[in-house]
């Protein structure tokens, strides 16, 4: 995944050099890793239900689900409260799955 895909396009160049080294350190891999486990754990839950569930914080968690929805890992399910936020919430799942 490039970092142009990884980044606002109007986003700052800082933005694109943290994005950078996170990919180069192995975090970001290593990150989606645990969040592509966590969906498939807990198909159907939202991503604060998400984090709840890892010590990556829910940014961290958004950021590898973006990542993972980008690659076409997983996909977004219906909407639906979230009992973490409280909010309208889209659900995460994995591909190959109604």
């Amino acid at each position: 995944m490039s970092i142009e895909q990884l980044s606002h396009s109007d986003g700052p160049d800082t933005e694109n050099e943290a994005i950078e080294r996170h990919e180069a350190s192995g975090r970001a891999a290593a990150h989606r890793q645990i969040v592509w486990c966590l969906v498939k754990q807990y198909v159907g839950s939202t991503s604060a239900e998400l984090a709840e569930h890892t010590h990556l914080d829910k940014h961290e968690v958004r950021r590898r689900l973006t990542d993972l929805l980008n690659r076409g890992d997983i996909k977004q399910g219906d909407k639906r409260a979230c009992r973490v936020a409280g909010t309208a919430a889209v659900v995460w799942v994995p591909r190959g799955r109604p």
